[in-house]
């Protein structure tokens, strides 16, 4: 995420299957589960339930989910990472290309 960060984004979307709730320091970070079980387990942590798709969801409805909490956000609404005060380190350092 540092490098989107210092590539200019101003709102990061990490998604995740395993629950890691840590944000980033200096961007909102939005985190969408990829599954219910990580969402259920983990409610406080994560801001989209991505598993609701092949639960009956159609990709449009969660679309349209996820856009609209990203324009919540960037109107000053916080992530749960931001709640929970989960900053996130930095990750300067790269063994590998980022993009």
């Amino acid at each position: 995420m540092t490098s989107l960060v210092a590539g200019g984004a101003q709102i990061c979307i990490f998604r995740t299957g395993h629950g890691t709730p840590i944000g980033h320091p200096c961007c909102p970070v939005v985190k969408m589960a990829s599954n219910s079980r990580v969402f259920h387990v983990m409610p406080g942590d994560m801001d989209i339930n991505a598993g609701e798709i092949p639960e009956g969801k159609t990709l449009e409805e969660v679309g349209k989910q996820i856009i609209s909490l990203i324009q919540a956000v960037a109107n000053g609404q916080e992530t749960a990472a931001e709640q929970n005060l989960q900053g996130g380190i930095w990750g300067m350092y790269a063994f590998s290309r980022s993009f």
